[in-house]
Formats: C-alpha cells, structure tokens, sequence
C-alpha cells in the first residue's frame, strides 16, 4: 500500500493506539529517510515524558553535525552491563 497526499496528512485514534510494525514480521520501518531534508516530531511539548526503547539489542542515535542533549531537569547516563565511554574514537576534539 502506497499513501501520497498534496496535503497534510493525519492518523488518529480518540479510543485507542496508533500502532506501526505492530506484526511479527521483522522487516524495518522507515520514516523520512527520502533524499529531502525533514524534521521529524515524535511526542508533544506538553507531554510529561517519551520513551524510546530498543527492546533487544543495541539503540544507536547517529548525527551527522550536531547531536544536543538538554534537560530541564537530571540527565542520568548510565550501563548495566559495561564502561560508558565518551570521547573514545580515533578523532582528536576537546571535550568541556
């Protein structure tokens, strides 16, 4: 199934969830990733908190000029099961 719209386009529920790759089909999804640049939205400013979570696996977070992570409140980085390492590749930057 194909959608394309001249328009703005919406999905919503009133009475449930929005569910995307909801199957047992491991196939990826894909969101923006067309040769446009796009700014992709996930939650509201209003709301009290998001998640993203992995499930299994490795998360990985890649940006090609600037990655900023702010908080209004504690910023917690933390590892169960290894180092955590900032800083540690092959490029020389100064970290402050």
């Amino acid at each position: 199934m194909d959608l394309q719209g001249t328009g703005a386009m919406t999905i919503d529920s009133s009475a449930g969830a929005i569910t995307i790759g909801g199957d047992a089909v491991a196939q990826a999804i894909s969101i923006g990733n067309s040769a446009s640049a796009r700014v992709i939205s996930i939650g509201s400013a209003s709301s009290a908190s998001m998640a993203l979570d992995s499930g299994v696996g490795a998360f990985s977070v890649l940006a090609d000029t600037t990655l900023d992570l702010d908080c209004g409140g504690a910023l917690g980085i933390n590892s169960s099961a290894g180092a955590i390492s900032i800083g540690t590749d092959a490029v020389s930057q100064n970290i402050s």
